[in-house]
């Protein structure tokens, strides 16, 4: 009975776990971003603190072989996205708020922000309609074209 007892916490804590998320886009992007998820033969990349990993090629389109799971998108400390600066540098871009923007628009005007903009089924009559997730990165200048 205690095997069981442990082994049901054990299973419990695993299925809770905090599910992190970290997009890697190339140097200087700017644009639409594509993640194609629950595809075979995708990489479905680890990192060593435990956060899926996608990196997103120069054309914004990411196959990977992660299943989408709708309750653990976009929560502030879960969902961070970074442009490679260098071999070794990575930079944080921050997911536009407007409650940010408007506390100090020109400091933040020529910053670069992730633009959340769609979550779902793509080709939804298809034989094998696939889930997808979109967003933009674009400066938050042009954050009108978003909201």
């Amino acid at each position: 009975m205690k095997i069981q007892v442990i082994f049901f916490a054990a299973v419990l804590m695993i299925s809770c776990r905090h599910i992190c998320e970290k997009h890697i886009v190339p140097n200087n992007f700017l644009g639409q971003v594509t993640i194609v998820f629950d595809q075979k033969n995708a990489p479905a990349n680890i990192d060593k603190e435990g956060c899926q990993v996608y990196i997103i090629p120069r054309d914004g389109r990411c196959f990977s072989g992660f299943q989408f799971k709708e309750k653990n998108r976009f929560k502030e400390d879960q969902f961070k996205c970074y442009e490679r600066l260098g071999l070794d540098s990575m930079q944080e871009i921050p997911v536009f708020t407007e409650k940010m923007y408007n506390q100090d628009s020109v400091l933040w005007k020529n910053s670069k922000f992730v633009f959340l903009v769609l979550s779902g089924y793509q080709n939804q009559t298809g034989n094998s309609p696939k889930y997808i997730l979109q967003y933009y990165i674009d400066y938050g200048m042009n954050h009108m074209k978003y909201y």
